[in-house]
């Protein structure tokens, strides 16, 4: 009796606290631990390869007491105000949360009908569907991610990353507790198609990102060996994972890791939201450039519902690449130098997509949108696939299915070293930064104007990689209270910490068997857990990922249903 108790109280206790402990979990493996490598002779070892990366062992401030509390500081905060959270307000959110009706089968199949019919129509006028898969190199696979995405506006990015995952995990709740074959179908197919419009992204992140929803899903309430459930789930995202990635930026052995892991690099992550879009490779003058580290995959887009083109700036991929934290940009402007020379200048004529920002609410260039590969063997012109070429037989593209698994395998090490690392490398520049000059970019309310000429995250990329080409549109976004830091020092940190703990106590508040409305916001609840170790806070919350955007409906359909739909006789 004991012995089968036990497992369900630890079951029930991982499930309560889902949201903290993914958000603990995902912060120390992405960035403390990489931090803690860092910090060995192994660590100093592989960082000595990359020139600037290894500029942090010559900050005065890395490795110091207050660094490592800083970087522990969720660890030592969260838990007791989650704890404080759910003693004083877990009850009262219990019995609101009793009156949420379920959403009626009629409702569900107008509701998702009509989201899955307007992403696939926007996603037909941004011509994914003859655009995917028809890069030919990571260049031309980021380049094509980007004119995807600039086909795309907030509101649809919103539907797609929001709205659609919740009612998706939704049907998937009440397939779980035997509701009837309707939602055994529903699942089924909201979960395939959704599946499938991501992918047409040309992006790892938010398919993967889904995926884990599900599984998590799948332990909260499934009745029968959850723990081997989720174990199987896992090793398959884990080899998914691999897959993507592979395909996503079309590795083959020919491709040199470094390439690998800048393309790895690119973040449309805003896992955030978007400013503008830029895609630009440049000759092979540096083949054995690190990671441009950024956050997961894209890290959202803002709301924006303006898309025009811009001209695109010169590469100058050798420009001052090294020169790191030692060079001094203002952080108000930073300006691109001119092309000086005729190819440069046609280059620069290039035009380049742009999502411009329409609202001040978020936070527009904490997006990994605009960073782009810049060790590329070929010049931009080449880059872009032709249009005109003959499609690929259906012997080709059975080989390519067979070889893409075997590739994966091949190419696991750089592909996991680059997501272990590429986070983690930002905090020691963010703390040497921040510490030693201050808030440079301002405080929140700064932040909080509309288009501030400098954002932590684009300030942090060009000290990191110098004149790249993208600098100012570059991003390298860190997490909430990280983020805090850099607006305001430790108070700001603290500020930034003690939100997030509210929210994901709040989060915990949630019951799992009241109505499947509110199981399936506990697990978007959960999603956002991770979201907040990896960008500012405002991005779990407003990014095209965020909370607001999934509750908003959700509050439309529950006032609907009370004020306007007559009770059932």
């Amino acid at each position: 009796m004991n012995f089968q108790s036990r497992p369900d109280a630890l079951r029930q206790w991982i499930i309560k606290n889902m949201a903290p402990i993914i958000f603990l979990s995902a912060f120390f493996l992405t960035i403390v631990m990489g931090n803690l490598l860092f910090a060995t002779d192994f660590g100093h070892e592989q960082l000595a390869r990359i020139p600037h990366y290894a500029v942090i062992y010559d900050f005065p401030t890395v490795f110091s007491p207050l660094y490592w509390l800083l970087l522990l500081l969720p660890f030592f905060l969260a838990p007791p105000i989650i704890a404080l959270v759910q003693r004083h307000l877990e009850s009262p959110i219990h019995r609101l949360c009793s009156k949420i009706p379920e959403i009626r089968p009629l409702d569900y199949t107008v509701f998702t009908g009509i989201a899955l019919c307007h992403v696939g129509y926007s996603l037909w006028q941004a011509h994914a569907f003859s655009l995917y898969g028809t890069g030919v190199d990571p260049v031309s696979s980021v380049e094509i991610r980007f004119q995807i995405l600039a086909g795309l506006r907030f509101w649809t990015m919103a539907v797609l990353m929001s709205i659609l995952p919740y009612l998706a995990v939704y049907a998937l709740i009440r397939w779980i507790r035997h509701s009837g074959p309707f939602w055994v179908a529903a699942t089924i197919v909201v979960v395939s198609i959704v599946s499938v419009y991501m992918i047409l992204l040309n992006m790892k992140w938010p398919f993967l990102v889904f995926a884990a929803a599900l599984i998590l899903t799948i332990f909260a309430y499934s009745k029968t060996y959850p723990y081997i459930k989720v174990s199987v789930g896992t090793v398959v995202l884990f080899a998914t994972y691999l897959i993507i990635s592979t395909h996503v930026f079309r590795l083959a052995d020919p491709v040199p890791p470094a390439v690998v892991a800048e393309a790895d690099a690119v973040k449309l992550d805003g896992d955030a939201p978007s400013e503008q879009v830029a895609v630009t490779s440049t000759p092979p003058e540096n083949e054995h450039q690190p990671v441009k580290p950024a956050e997961p995959e894209r890290a959202a887009n803002p709301p924006t519902d303006k898309v025009h083109p811009r001209t695109n700036s010169s590469p100058h991929a050798e420009a001052k690449h090294h020169s790191s934290v030692k060079q001094q940009p203002n952080a108000r402007h930073v300006d691109t130098p001119k092309p000086e020379t005729a190819q440069e200048q046609k280059q620069a004529e290039k035009p380049e997509t742009e999502v411009a920002p329409d609202t001040a609410a978020t936070v527009a260039s904490d997006n990994n949108l605009t960073a782009t590969p810049d060790t590329l063997s070929a010049p931009a012109e080449t880059a872009v696939p032709d249009a005109q070429l003959p499609a690929k037989s259906g012997s080709q593209l059975l080989n390519e299915a067979i070889d893409l698994p075997k590739t994966a395998l091949r190419r696991a090490p750089e592909i996991l070293f680059s997501g272990l690392t590429r986070m983690a490398i930002l905090y020691p520049f963010y703390y040497q930064i921040f510490t030693e000059e201050g808030n440079v970019c301002g405080g929140i309310l700064e932040q909080a104007r509309r288009g501030p000429d400098c954002r932590p995250s684009t300030y942090i990329y060009t000290r990191v990689f110098g004149l790249d080409g993208f600098e100012g549109r570059g991003t390298a976004p860190t997490a909430v209270h990280i983020s805090g830091y850099s607006l305001g020092g430790w108070p700001i940190a603290l500020f930034a910490m003690v939100c997030a703990s509210i929210i994901l106590g709040l989060i915990t508040c949630l019951p799992t068997n009241a109505s499947a409305m509110i199981g399936a916001l506990g697990i978007m609840g959960a999603v956002a857990g991770y979201h907040f170790s990896q960008v500012p806070g405002e991005g779990p919350l407003f990014y095209d990922h965020g909370l607001v955007w999934t509750i908003i409906p959700m509050a439309i359909y529950i006032a609907w249903r009370k004020f306007f739909t007559r009770p059932k006789v």
